[in-house]
């Protein structure tokens, strides 16, 4: 969803135009993801697949977006509930992809490695200069799978 400047004016404050921006790109993203879980690859080709798109989108904008929601988390305590709620749709779909990788652990186990795999991706937009974003993106895939397949 495209919003310009003046769009903030139907907004009551910035805050809620920032919010919206946030929760406009998680649902976008939530999405893709939704579409990826619903195909009929392997697992293991889901979750790389997810990765590696995720990955791409935050390299782009969506690092902008959720990097600045990070910040603001840190400064200001009316950003925590949208961070809450929008980190509990992500860590929901990474938990479903590691249950289909592997089956038969604890919910808590998915949502510890659900945080850890968030945790990987969140930290790919500070990586700049990359030369090689190839070899980079197949070493997050293979750790993500590592990731997943944790006992």
């Amino acid at each position: 969803r495209q919003m310009c400047i003046r769009d903030r004016y139907y907004f009551p404050s910035r805050d809620d135009l920032v919010v919206a921006i946030i929760e406009a790109e998680a649902e976008d993203e939530l999405r893709v993801i939704a579409s990826i879980l619903s195909t009929s690859k392997k697992p293991e080709q889901k979750l790389t697949e997810m990765v590696a798109t995720l990955v791409e989108r935050w390299r782009k904008e969506s690092g902008v977006v959720f990097s600045t929601l990070n910040l603001l988390v840190l400064h200001n305590k009316s950003y925590v509930a949208v961070y809450n709620s929008i980190r509990a749709l992500y860590y929901s779909a990474l938990e479903e992809i590691i249950e289909q990788v592997s089956p038969g652990n604890t919910r808590r186990h998915y949502g510890s490695r659900a945080r850890v795999l968030c945790s990987l991706i969140d930290g790919v937009p500070s990586q700049v200069g990359i030369t090689n974003k190839k070899a980079f993106l197949a070493e997050i895939e293979h750790t993500a799978l590592a990731i997943a397949k944790k006992q």
